[in-house]
């Protein structure tokens, strides 16, 4: 009995450093979205997408799921790096017989856009920045960018969806053509 005790007490500790480490290298812990998200983006995406999809920063995997369920003709790319998240995302779509989702572990910037009709974020400004680069860095990208809560830096949104009295809690539409 002690020593599943001491077991349990390590693997706590042991998931607690590894949140607190991926916390400080993204800006910000994994975090779910709302179902005031998934129902916004039920009314303002559209009806289809032309190219893959792909979540960056996809954390525990609701997001990715509600896309892969929503957009079936499409190839989702869900990309984490922080491992306890990607190793609940990976499980969570294993069993979801979603075969147009892919779970990539590791830097969404590794992705080339050229083939990419959406990508869906739910970063820090830290994480803005790169993704700013990472498009503008693509020659005649042609996407729609969708941001939970953070914009692009230097950039005014399309389109922003207020969800509710809060300014700070927003879709942010960028289209790119």
């Amino acid at each position: 009995m002690l020593l599943i005790n001491c077991l349990l007490v390590i693997s706590s500790a042991l998931i607690l450093l590894s949140t607190v480490i991926f916390c400080m290298i993204n800006g910000i812990a994994s975090m779910p979205s709302s179902a005031k998200v998934f129902i916004a983006l039920e009314h303002h995406l559209p009806e289809k997408i032309t190219g893959d999809i792909i979540e960056a920063g996809a954390g525990w995997g609701g997001m990715a799921l509600w896309l892969a369920q929503r957009y079936p003709q499409n190839t989702i790319c869900a990309w984490e790096n922080a491992w306890l998240p990607f190793g609940i995302l990976w499980i969570r779509a294993k069993y979801s017989n979603q075969k147009n989702l892919q779970v990539k572990y590791g830097s969404f910037l590794q992705q080339p856009l050229d083939s990419v009709g959406l990508i869906y974020t739910f970063l820090c400004r830290k994480g803005m920045q790169k993704v700013c680069k990472w498009i503008h860095g693509t020659p005649s990208v042609s996407l729609l960018l969708v941001s939970y809560m953070f914009s692009l830096p230097d950039t005014k949104p399309d389109k922003t969806v207020h969800l509710n009295n809060q300014l700070v809690n927003e879709l942010l539409f960028y289209f790119y053509r």
